[in-house]
């Protein structure tokens, strides 16, 4: 990636999240790269093209160190467990853009792309975190599974909530070996 278009990634996603999606503009990412409109188009379609890159780009990091921290062989299975929560919750605070803007306004789910690849990201991020349950737990997990799911992504939320928006200081690990027990 140029470095031009790492600049404007960057500057898009904090500003989607200290602003929103709806309240950034193309313009204030050009004037906060320092950069004309037209070099921003000149990468990016639409902001919902831009948005959705940062989107894209963000969920392939957390699926590469997943895969990472699964073939591990030097982690015992609760220890890999545990690592898979602690990477999920680090990965969402350090990318705050899939907290806080969902606590400042919806996402921008009106736009014609935007709410299906929303609907389908977090499609699979459920359906990773079933499995990583009926990993843990074994096959008799399977039928209570999405139940399961649900709690645990409850959990997470409400305690990445606390973190981010009460701006509460929680030991990531502490809180990774919380929510695995």
């Amino acid at each position: 990636m140029s470095i031009v278009k790492t600049k404007i990634v960057a500057s898009a996603e904090r500003l989607f999240t200290e602003k929103g999606y709806e309240s950034t503009s193309i313009q204030d990412i050009a004037d906060d790269c320092s950069i004309a409109k037209g070099s921003v188009y000149k990468f990016f379609p639409s902001k919902e093209d831009l948005y959705i890159e940062i989107l894209e780009e963000r969920q392939l990091t957390l699926i590469e160190q997943r895969e990472r921290i699964r073939e591990d062989a030097s982690l015992s299975p609760r220890e890999r467990y545990v690592a898979e929560i602690e990477c999920q919750l680090q990965f969402f605070l350090t990318h705050r853009l899939f907290v806080t803007n969902g606590c400042r306004q919806p996402p921008p789910y009106s736009h014609d792309r935007i709410g299906p690849y929303l609907f389908r990201m977090r499609a699979r991020l459920m359906n990773y975190n079933r499995e990583l349950l009926v990993r843990q737990y074994g096959e008799k997990m399977r039928p209570l599974a999405w139940d399961a799911v649900v709690l645990f992504t409850a959990i997470a939320n409400e305690y990445l909530l606390l973190m981010t928006s009460a701006d509460k200081p929680l030991s990531v690990q502490e809180l990774a070996a919380y929510i695995a027990g």
